[in-house]
This record gives structure tokens, sequence and C-alpha cells, in this order.
């Protein structure tokens, strides 16, 4: 990481059900809980969730991402300090969210209107990072290609593909990855998700480098307490101990690896 200026993480994928908001929840945590001042931003603006991943209940919040891309609200209006809520030790790191949509009822007016002014979107990662003196600001995505994720990736330093290691995986997020080179983000990984037990990660680099042309960030085990939802906040948080939360805390010391 360079000093003074934000690490940004976009993560996205192809489809949905692959543990992506509830990924960016928890590395978001653990970059905190190591001592870095984190961002998470919602840019999912068709079905945010990643403040329910983060333990905030719809009815907390009164502004969101999409307020402040249509001008109703500074990008300072819709922070939320997650530090209280998710048990991080006192000391340097912190955990904020801008968080998509609170009212669940607003999500079709602007959309279908075509009010969302997504190039802001650059500007308020910017701002928000200034506001709050961030090192990394992670933005989740929704799935698919749609005006909000070419936005967050084009401004992203880092895109995290996450994939099943399956064939809905293979078919779609190669396709993302070659988005993400083409969109000129200097550092482009493969996130598998849900492993199954067993699988060699040799075998799972190799169709990183093979498949999607990247190195791989990580693999991710299945775990049935994330698949039953029994975490009210961060999975991390809540599964210290749990081999996911293990090889989450990989992915995260990776990504505040030193930039070069």
């Amino acid at each position: 990481m360079t000093p003074g200026t934000p690490l940004i993480v976009t993560v996205h994928s192809w489809g949905g059900g692959v543990g992506k908001t509830t990924t960016v929840a928890s590395l978001g945590y653990l970059m905190a809980r190591a001592g870095l001042r984190v961002g998470l931003v919602d840019a999912g603006l068709q079905a945010p969730g990643l403040h329910l991943a983060c333990g905030v209940p719809d009815g907390l919040l009164r502004q969101g991402v999409a307020g402040y891309l249509v001008g109703e609200c500074g990008i300072g209006d819709i922070l939320h300090d997650l530090g209280p809520s998710t048990g991080l030790p006192g000391g340097p790191g912190a955990l904020f969210l801008a968080p998509g949509v609170v009212d669940m009822g607003a999500i079709a007016r602007p959309a279908l209107a075509g009010q969302y002014d997504t190039g802001l979107l650059h500007e308020g990662v910017r701002r928000m990072a200034g506001l709050l003196g961030l090192d990394v600001v992670v933005i989740d995505t929704h799935p698919g290609v749609n005006h909000e994720a070419v936005h967050a990736l084009a401004l992203a330093d880092v895109c995290l593909v996450a994939a099943r290691p399956d064939l809905r995986g293979m078919s779609g997020g190669p396709l993302l990855a070659d988005m993400s080179r083409r969109l000129s983000v200097p550092r482009p990984l493969v996130l598998f998700t849900m492993v199954p037990p067993g699988t060699e990660h040799a075998a799972l680099d190799d169709i990183a480098r093979r498949r999607y042309e990247c190195p791989m960030a990580g693999a991710l085990p299945w775990a049935p307490e994330l698949a039953a939802g029994r975490a009210a906040g961060p999975f991390a948080a809540a599964f210290p101990a749990h081999p996911l939360t293990a090889a989450l805390d990989d992915v995260a010391r990776l990504l505040a690896q030193p930039r070069t």
C-alpha cells in the first residue's frame, strides 16, 4: 500500500450466490482488525445487501449511495461507523460503511427513471477516503455487467473476481477478469469461493492462470454456518476460529501488501 493513497478493491462476480457480499464484509473487518482504516461501499444498487452482511438492519440507516448518486445527500451523510457493532478492538483500525439503499422502496424510482449518475461514484469514493483518512476502500458490486460495476472497476487498484470453481463460475468469471484488464485495473485476481473439501489448491491456481489469466487471491472453503446465515455481522467476527475466517485473513493480508 502507498502512504496517503487509499487502496481501492472492487469485488465482482458473474452471478449471485457466490458469497461475494459476505466476503466483502469479512475482508473489511479483518483488515480493520489488523490496524487499517477501511471503508466499505455498496455499489450493488439493484439489490443492496452489504449493510445486512455487516449486521446493520434495514431500519437503522436513513441515507445510502443511491441517495448520493441522485443528489439527495452528500457522501458524509451516509457514512456509518461499524467499529462498535463489530467489536473491533481499540487502536488505529476502523471500519466504515456507505450502504447502498436503505429505503428498499426507493430502489426502483431512480433506476427506472435513469436518474443515477454513476460517474459520481468515483468522486464519492475519493471524498469518503479523504473524510475518514482511509487506507483501503472495498467496493461491493451487483453481479454481472452494469453501469455501477463498470464505474467501480474503472477506479479500482485491485479487482477480486469472486467465483465458485464450477461450470457457472468458469463461464462468466474469465469474462470479468478480461473486462478488468480492458479497464486497466492494475491487479486483477480471482477468488474461488465455496470450495468443496478435498479440492487441491494447486489445481485451482492452475485454473486461475489458464482460464482467468490472472493469479489466484485465495480459495475460500465451503462453510455450512455461512449458508445457514448464522452470523449476525461479518462472518469473520462471528466465527474467528473458523477455517473460512483463516482463508479470508490470508486474502486480507495479500491485499494489504505494499504496492510496487
